[in-house]
């Protein structure tokens, strides 16, 4: 199962492939040539060495308090419930030589369920082992007979074979696979089309019809809208046979049968491993050659069954087969019962870590596994430099950003100049298994080979990702400086042990409602002190507000809210001072090593004029892989108890979601439970209208808000009566908007959506779905965005950033719902972001010390214009395009009280 991350504009994968050796030349040579066109950005691909699988029982013990990082010091630690496991791989390949039986066997010991293998050998094995011989052979007299039909009709109409080849001819161009795709697809879009709607034969065109069935929601989910919508309209087949379906049933009918004798006969070549397009349209100019192969089919089963006799299979002959593999030598199968033991209670966060092999990596590895639940990792030979590599997978107890930090400083201190890599994948933390019979011949017992697979492979994949793009070679990885070298192990487990002890989650209902009621008038009571005062006794107060916060109306003041996220080719080629300019606010990263890391910054520019000629510079130099810059127009507050709350607490469930999107999207009758959003509005500039900075407003906001919001609940307890009336001044006068950051409520997850060019009704469709969760914000935004291999920026006109707080669940299959939705509404371009956390080290690399932070302001760092009664920009380049720095310290050389 494929483990993705859409970090960037680019999709990260990271997978295993279980393949034939007589392939990996070729998928070496795939994966480069996708390089060539573009299509990849970087590479790494390894062949196992060996399999290290590590499991600590102590997270299983009564002393271990849940979440917790297990202490290996603390007295009732015992390091004999560490339990190992390895595999070596033989480096030679071996001709398996393997029966029918032997492969059933084999395959059911690498399943992981109840139903599979396991070395009690109890008396089900026997009947599982004949139920799957049994199915084999069913499966393969299907086919033939399946042959055996498409072959009867392809002898007894030459027009469909004629009709045949005219589609092969048009199509051969896309591959052998984007051909079985879209007739799969065809297959299901006959069945959405061919549903009751008398009111067809009143319409003349595709997109009277397509209109028809979106208003009238005759489509009900959204597998059905997207095959329904991405289906090729202009092709000459569909154009046809829509024009036959308004027109005449009976050769509509006629057209669809031609069409599934297509799908079928594709398919069946899929499952003969006959993927050349040229060999296809060989065998259907020449019906006797499939009479031949069904007949070599027929004989080659019959052979196979005769000496697979099923009474044979028996207990007894299937232990002696689990013996001969155990004991040859190399072995073919170890005992490995420790992986079926569940692990999710204890550990949620998986990150994935690649190093250099050395013996000092090792020698790393092995002293800090046992600090986790669970672990494994395999050592690895590169398949195209030959260098050595070790993937290794940990399973780590929740952790919050901070202790994220801590968690990737440590293993940029413990590996050095040896991490290649380390990032967390959206996983459900389980390896699925597949089967590999499809490509193993047992009459020959081998596993057989076409060139044609891989070759069929790239051309589907051309016809996916369009003309070639420009190659960008990779930037060999350097050591990441953005992570402090101070934290240790010892750090982590402070951090994340007080954090249990100390925290107070706990789920009151009768306390939510007046949580959201003051939630909902936040902006009364902080205009009434005293009130307030009050409400900080009550129980709800103290349990649940961790602060109140508040976001400036910054157009009033003639300026605008920016947020740039930006990947460069290599960190190490960008002046992080220019970067930055004197207006920044907050530096986010992923949390992640990598040879190119994305940054998430937050600025303050003037309005509708962002400060860009060094990203402008930048692009110009093909220094950057992708950026996207955007301001925020307006903002909304989700805040609420409505769904996903059970008398167990938080319940979060992927199904439930996905049914609420259904509802949302094909039920225009449905009603969505009162979610208490607050809007935001941030007023439109006209000219003139908005607060200098010799206005008391803007003198106000300087004192209450500089890189970031005071922490008004702590305003509240030190009884500050002048902060305080500046505060008051500037709610009532709607030039700040309070809001409430919550505590205790066990949530665990932060989660950011960059939704760039949509729809004014995509928009409102996407504020309700999102109102499914309880908390967070969504923006409106507007901005431009670039991704390397394409010529120009593009504008976003409008678009959505959202930053979601989650309760534990299962991120990896919400995100996967996610990914439909933007693809069913045509979302252009999107970002995921997990695991933003806090810049602070790389600020303290590029300044030296954050001590500057406490004074720091970049509302007073801009340039104001006496004359134009503007804010400007400092200038980045000379004439000669030397950098100039702006002061992080700028003061105006004007008093600005005579402005």
């Amino acid at each position: 199962m494929p483990q993705l991350s859409i970090t960037n504009f680019a999709v990260e994968i990271s997978a295993y492939f279980v393949i034939p050796s007589i392939y990996i030349k070729d998928l070496i040579y795939l994966l480069e040539k996708m390089e060539r066109y573009g299509y990849l950005i970087k590479k790494h691909c390894s062949l196992a060495k060996k399999y290290v699988f590590s499991l600590n029982l102590n997270y299983f013990r009564e002393y271990y308090k849940n979440g917790q990082i297990i202490d290996l010091k603390n007295k009732n630690y015992s390091k004999d419930f560490e339990l190992d496991f390895t595999q070596i791989y033989s480096e030679d390949f071996n001709k398996p030589n393997l029966t029918l039986l032997n492969f059933l066997i084999l395959e059911r010991i690498r399943f992981l369920s109840i139903v599979g293998i396991n070395f009690s050998r109890n008396k089900e094995i026997s009947n599982l082992i004949k139920s799957d011989h049994s199915n084999f052979f069913i499966g393969e007299n299907s086919l033939i007979e399946e042959l055996e039909n498409i072959s009867k009709k392809l002898n007894e109409s030459s027009a469909i074979r004629k009709e045949f080849l005219e589609f092969l001819e048009r199509n051969q161009n896309f591959g052998f696979f984007y051909l079985e795709d879209e007739l799969e697809k065809w297959e299901k879009y006959f069945e959405i089309i061919e549903k009751n709607i008398d009111n067809a034969f009143r319409m003349d065109t595709f997109f009277q019809f397509k209109d028809f069935v979106e208003k009238e929601n005759i489509l009900q989910s959204i597998e059905e809208n997207n095959i329904f919508i991405h289906l090729d309209s202009n092709s000459f087949a569909f154009k046809n046979l829509f024009l036959n379906y308004l027109n005449s049933r009976a050769k509509y009918a006629e057209d669809v049968e031609k069409l599934r004798i297509f799908g079928k006969f594709i398919k069946l070549c899929s499952n003969l491993k006959i993927f050349s397009i040229k060999s296809i349209k060989r065998i259907i100019n020449e019906p006797d050659l499939l009479s031949r192969i069904t007949k070599l089919k027929r004989e080659r089963l019959r052979v196979l069954k005769k000496s697979n006799i099923t009474y044979d299979i028996s207990n007894k002959t299937i232990n002696l087969k689990i013996d001969e593999f155990i004991n040859k030598d190399p072995k073919i199968i170890k005992p490995y019962l420790i992986a079926t033991i569940w692990t999710n209670s204890v550990a949620t966060h998986f990150p994935q870590i690649i190093v250099k092999n050395t013996s000092e990596v090792r020698a790393v590895i092995n002293k800090i596994k046992n600090y986790f639940p669970k672990s494994y990792f395999y050592e690895t030979t590169d398949l195209f430099s030959s260098q050595e590599y070790i993937f290794l997978q940990l399973f780590v107890p929740y952790l919050n950003n901070n202790e994220k930090i801590t968690l990737i400083s440590i293993m940029s201190k413990l590996f050095k100049e040896n991490i290649i890599s380390f990032k967390r994948y959206a996983w459900d933390g389980f390896l699925h298994t597949f089967s590999r019979k499809d490509f193993y011949d047992f009459n020959k017992k081998e596993f057989f080979y076409t060139k044609d697979l891989f070759e069929q492979f790239f051309i589907y994949v051309k016809s996916i990702c369009g003309d070639e793009l420009k190659e960008q070679k990779e930037i060999p990885v350097r050591t990441a400086k953005h992570w402090s070298k101070k934290e240790s192990m010892v750090n982590l487990i402070k951090k994340v042990n007080k954090r249990i002890r100390t925290e107070s989650v706990g789920l009151y209902p009768e306390d939510f409602q007046k949580l959201v009621h003051f939630h909902l008038n936040l902006e009364r009571y902080i205009t009434k002190k005293e009130e307030l005062h009050s409400i900080t006794e009550e129980n709800f107060f103290k349990q649940y507000i961790k602060s109140i916060k508040f976001l400036p109306n910054f157009q009033n003041f003639g300026l605008g809210q920016y947020f740039l996220y930006i990947t460069p080719f290599d960190a190490e080629d960008i002046d992080f001072k220019i970067l930055f300019t004197n207006t920044f606010q907050k530096l986010k990263l992923i949390a992640s090593i990598n040879s190119s890391e994305s940054l998430f910054i937050k600025y303050l520019f003037p309005y509708n004029n962002p400060n860009i000629s060094y990203i402008n510079w930048l692009r110009s130099k093909n220094k950057i892989r992708e950026y996207c810059l955007f301001n925020i127009k307006n903002i909304s507050q989700i805040f609420h108890f409505n769904y996903n709350l059970s008398s167990n607490g938080w319940y979060l469930d992927s199904n439930n979601f996905y049914n609420y999107i259904q509802e949302i999207l094909f039920n225009p009758n449905y009603i969505i439970q009162s979610s208490n959003v607050k809007h935001f509005d941030n007023d439109d500039l006209i000219i003139s209208d908005y607060y200098k900075p010799n206005s008391p407003y803007f003198k106000a906001l300087s004192h209450v808000y500089n890189w970031h919001s005071i922490d008004i609940k702590k305003k509240i307890n030190n009884l500050n009566y002048s902060i305080f009336d500046k505060i008051q001044v500037l709610v009532k006068n709607r030039l700040i908007f309070p809001y409430i950051i919550p505590k205790n409520l066990d949530l665990k997850e932060k989660i950011h959506f960059v939704l760039l060019n949509l729809k004014k009704d995509t928009i409102d469709t996407l504020k309700d779905i999102f109102q499914y969760f309880n908390f967070g914000f969504v923006y409106e935004i507007e901005g431009e965005y670039y991704i390397h291999g394409f010529n120009e920026k593009r504008k976003v006109y409008s678009g959505l950033m959202v930053k979601l707080y989650l309760p534990d669940c299962e991120l990896s299959e919400f995100l996967r719902i996610f990914e439909y939705v933007f693809q069913y509404l045509k979302v252009e371009r999107y970002l995921i972001l997990t695991d933003l956390v806090n810049g602070g080290s790389l600020i303290k690399s590029v300044y030296g010390n954050n001590n500057f932070l406490e004074n720091y302001n970049p509302l007073q760092n801009l340039i104001w214009n006496i004359r134009t009664k503007k804010w400007e920009n400092h200038k980045l380049f000379s004439k000669t395009f030397e950098y100039l720095y702006p002061e992080l310290f700028y003061k105006e050389k004007e008093d600005l009280t005579q402005v």
